[in-house]
């Protein structure tokens, strides 16, 4: 009776651990978006639609030119894509916490008492909202927000500024998002792992979306670049280019790094389960050479045929699908770096 009390309970904490819905853990960028009646990508649509039609009245209001309601568009629908990869990232990777109880080699309690402490940093408010506003005094100390805008009033400016600086605050709260997931991945890590960490269907799964991830990211990354690009001063200062391209390195280590580590992993588990097999594979053989029957030899060959496919089993969390999104990865920052390059070169 105690052991199925036991049990019972176990059980109850497991499902309790995976069923934590977002609760407390929600966000202020949630919670911005909850403010409206719809799903998070409509509150967010209609926010940053605010946004795009207030800037660009006042823009025409005093410069009486659309010229400019080109920019403002282009800021608001970065606020909007911003606004919703990072909800959906946060949402995603609460899933992680399935894998955890899956592949961690410790009781229940354990493992929740850590994904809880891993939680808290992930979304951390004041955290978030720090990285957001850091991002913003370090644009202003290097001189982004400076567009070679010729504004007949200062309002112009204003406005533009104003939106440009709420949409460039997702930035850093994005860049949280994927320091500190990668960092949690890492510390996976640390903790006793089991062999489902190379049995489990669902590790790969979980490289794909951290690669899903970091091609969210880059194509933030593209659109500010397009944004840049569509300015008078676009990126012709050193220090623009510098802070530019460090976001392109930043996107490379951030996909990169977590799926070396759970590469890592995956080795160190691989060889854990292979010596504890092997040695119970070289018992069997003794016992198999001293005592020749039909069920030895059947046990033995059997043994080293699941040797074999532990020898073969992979050892990244990634397939053909996410080589290509490593090639883009790649690809996208480098093609913003030759747009600019092409752009400088036709004035």
């Amino acid at each position: 009776m105690e052991d199925l009390h036991e049990q019972s309970e176990s059980e109850f904490l497991g499902e309790e651990f995976l069923n934590v819905e977002q609760g407390p853990r929600a966000t202020h960028v949630e919670r911005l978006a909850s403010l409206f009646p719809l799903p998070y990508y409509g509150g967010w649509a209609v926010i940053s639609g605010a946004f795009f039609l207030i800037s660009s009245a006042v823009v025409l209001f005093f410069e009486k030119s659309s010229v400019y309601v080109i920019p403002c568009f282009l800021l608001s629908a970065l606020m909007l894509q911003q606004a919703i990869i990072i909800v959906w990232a946060q949402r995603k990777i609460r899933l992680f916490k399935e894998n955890i109880l899956e592949v961690v080699d410790l009781p229940k309690e354990e493992i929740a008492a850590w994904y809880e402490n891993q939680e808290t940093k992930i979304f951390n408010d004041k955290k978030m909202v720090v990285a957001g506003i850091l991002l913003n005094i370090m644009a202003i100390a290097i001189g982004l927000d400076y567009f070679g805008f010729s504004f007949q009033s200062i309002y112009s400016n204003i406005a533009i500024k104003i939106l440009y600086f709420f949409t460039h605050y997702f930035v850093g709260v994005g860049s949280y998002l994927l320091i500190s997931t990668a960092l949690m991945l890492h510390n996976i890590g640390k903790l006793p792992l089991n062999i489902n960490m190379i049995l489990s269907e669902n590790i790969k799964p979980k490289g794909v979306l951290y690669s899903e991830f970091t091609i969210c990211a880059a194509t933030v990354y593209l659109g500010w670049g397009i944004f840049y690009m569509s300015t008078p001063n676009k990126l012709q200062y050193l220090t623009s280019i510098l802070w530019f391209s460090s976001f392109a390195l930043l996107l490379i280590a951030s996909f990169i790094l977590p799926q070396y580590s759970i590469h890592q992993m995956m080795i160190k588990t691989k060889n854990d389960t292979l010596e504890s097999f092997s040695m119970k594979l070289r018992a069997k053989a003794d016992d198999a050479f001293l005592n020749l029957t039909r069920e030895n030899v059947t046990t033995l060959r059997d043994m080293l045929a699941v040797k074999h496919q532990l020898d073969e089993m992979c050892q990244w969390p990634f397939g053909s699908y996410e080589i290509i999104h490593i090639a883009l990865i790649v690809i996208i920052p480098i093609l913003v770096v030759i747009l600019e390059i092409i752009f400088k070169v036709i004035e």
